[in-house]
C-alpha cells in the first residue's frame, strides 16, 4: 500500500489504512465518502487505490489536507512559492505572539510554548505571504498545508494542542523547513466543510465513518492551531494552551461558535436507554441517509455505544461483519457475521479497535 501523510492526531488511522484497503479490495470500490476525514489518511489511501473520494469534516484544517492531498493533481508549479517562503527571516506576528511563550520566550514558565520563536516568525511571514498570492483554493491550501506540516515537525508538544511542554525540546529548536506536500496519484476528490448530519452526501460505493469515540476528546479544541492557520482569521486566544476563545464555551456563551454546540457524538446521557442517546441517534441517522452500498465504521472498545449495541443497530440495515484490530500486535481477525456473532472480549490491555463492514440493504432509489 502507498504511504499516507499527516500531522500528529489523536484517532489517526495511519496504522489502520492497510487493513481498510485490504477489506475494500474485493468490493469493487470506485467511489467513496470519508465522513469524518480528519487528516485524510484513509481518503489518501483510497485515492491511491484508484477510488474517487469525497471528504468532509467540521475542521477547517481538514479542508486544507483534502485540497492538498485528495484533490490536488499537480503541485510542481508551486515550488517557487515554497522557495520564497523558506527565504524569509520572519517577524513577530499572530503565531509568534500566541504560541512562542509571549513575553517570556526565554523563561521556563511562558504559556503557549508550541513553536520556537525563530520558527514561529518564519511561519508568520510565510502564512501572511500566501494571503498576497492570487491562487485558486486548491493551490492556496497546498501551500498552507506545507506550513502546517512544517510546524508539526518542530512542535513543542506530545501530540495535541491542549498543553505544551514546559521547556523547549530539542526538536522544537530545529530550523523549520517548508516542503511541498507529496503529490499523490489517483482520481481527483472533493471536500465538504460542515456537520455531517446536515450534509447531503452523493451516492457512492463506500461510506467510511470514523466518528468521535468518547465524550472526552473534542477534536475542535485539541487541534485549534491548525484550524486558525487554515482560516488565518487571527482570533483572540486564551488559557495556557492559547485556544481560540470562540471555541471555548466556558464564560464565553455570547461569542461561542454555535457550530460546536451540542455535538451529539459526545453525548453520554441515556446510556441505560441507548436508543434515546444522542450518539446512537446520530449513528442511526447517518446509516439511514447514506446512499452507499457499503458502510465501513471504525470504532473502539472505549466508545459510548457498546460493541453489542453497534452490531444490533447496524444489523437493522443489512449484513454486518465485525473485525477486531489488536493495536499492540496490529493483527486483524474476523469476529463473524452479526446474525451469529459472539462478542469476544479482548485480552489486550490496550485499546481495541473494531471495523464494522455493513453491506446495506438497497433502498428503492439505490442502484
Amino acid at each position: 500500500m502507498e504511504k499516507t501523510y499527516g500531522v500528529q492526531y489523536l484517532g489517526s488511522k495511519a496504522k489502520l489504512t492497510k487493513y481498510i484497503i485490504n477489506l475494500t479490495n474485493n468490493l469493487n470500490i470506485k467511489t467513496a465518502v470519508d465522513v469524518f476525514t480528519g487528516t485524510t489518511r484513509v481518503a489518501q489511501a483510497l485515492r491511491q487505490n484508484g477510488v474517487k473520494v469525497i471528504t468532509s469534516d467540521l475542521s477547517e484544517a481538514s479542508q486544507v489536507y483534502s485540497n492538498a492531498l485528495v484533490k490536488q493533481q499537480n503541485n510542481s508549479h508551486l515550488q517557487k512559492y515554497i522557495d520564497k517562503m523558506n527565504s524569509f527571516e520572519g517577524y513577530k506576528g499572530w503565531i509568534t505572539e500566541n504560541y512562542s511563550g509571549g513575553e517570556e520566550w526565554e523563561e521556563d514558565k511562558g504559556d503557549g510554548r508550541y513553536i520556537y520563536p525563530s520558527n514561529a516568525m518564519k511561519a508568520d511571514a510565510a502564512r501572511d505571504y500566501i494571503e498576497t498570492l492570487d491562487l485558486n483554493v486548491i493551490d492556496k491550501d497546498t501551500l498552507i498545508c506545507s506550513i502546517i506540516f512544517a510546524i508539526n515537525k518542530v512542535n513543542n508538544s506530545v501530540g495535541q494542542q491542549q498543553a505544551y511542554l514546559k521547556d523547549w525540546c530539542t526538536r522544537s529548536k530545529n530550523d523549520i523547513i517548508f516542503l511541498l506536500p507529496p503529490q499523490l496519484k489517483g482520481p481527483k476528490g472533493g471536500h465538504i466543510v460542515g456537520d455531517c448530519l446536515k450534509i447531503n452526501y452523493p451516492s457512492s460505493d463506500l461510506a467510511y465513518l470514523d466518528p468521535p469515540y468518547t465524550s472526552t476528546v473534542a477534536y475542535h479544541t485539541y487541534y485549534h492551531i491548525w484550524d486558525s492557520i487554515a482560516l488565518w482569521d487571527k482570533p483572540k486566544t486564551g488559557g495556557k494552551a492559547r485556544r481560540r476563545i470562540d471555541r471555548v464555551k466556558r464564560n464565553n456563551k455570547e461569542n461561542y461558535n454555535e457550530t460546536f454546540l451540542d455535538i451529539p457524538w459526545y453525548d453520554t446521557k441515556n446510556l441505560d436507554n441507548i436508543k434515546e442517546n444522542g450518539s446512537y441517534k446520530a449513528f442511526k441517522s447517518m446509516v439511514e441517509k447514506l446512499d452507499s452500498k457499503y458502510i465501513m465504521i471504525s470504532y473502539s472498545n472505549e466508545s459510548i455505544i457498546s460493541l453489542e449495541q453497534m452490531i444490533e443497530l447496524l444489523s437493522q440495515y443489512g449484513d454486518t461483519e465485525v473485525y477486531e484490530i489488536d493495536h499492540k500486535r496490529m493483527i486483524m481477525g474476523s469476529i463473524g457475521h452479526s446474525s451469529k456473532n459472539k462478542v469476544i472480549s479482548s485480552k489486550n490491555p490496550n485499546v481495541t479497535e473494531y471495523i464494522f463492514l455493513l453491506t446495506k440493504n438497497p433502498s428503492p432509489h439505490m442502484y
